[in-house]
């Protein structure tokens, strides 16, 4: 399957934070996809590693579909170590 990535944001402006827990994402997955209602998955921080230009992610947060649509999913944050920023992703490759 495809690389989810968190696309559009939640009940603050879209300053590329979207925030933390208890806020509202959408995702750019559904059913499609494989995500289902009441799915909890983890969030994934992808960093660059500009000495050895390489990639690595780290696990910064959960969160749970509350709607999986056919090409879209509404979920919230569950929990969280850092600011879930756009772009992060529900893979961690």
């Amino acid at each position: 399957s495809e690389t989810a990535y968190f696309s559009v944001g939640c009940s603050e402006s879209l300053e590329q934070q979207l925030g933390g827990h208890g806020e509202l994402v959408y995702i750019n997955s559904g059913s499609t996809e494989g995500i289902r209602d009441k799915q909890v998955l983890p969030i994934y921080a992808k960093e660059r590693d500009f000495e050895d230009k390489t990639y690595f992610a780290e696990q910064i947060g959960l969160l749970k579909i509350i709607e999986a649509r056919e090409n879209g999913s509404i979920a919230f944050i569950i929990s969280n170590s850092k600011k879930i920023k756009v772009g992060d992703t529900l893979n961690s490759f």
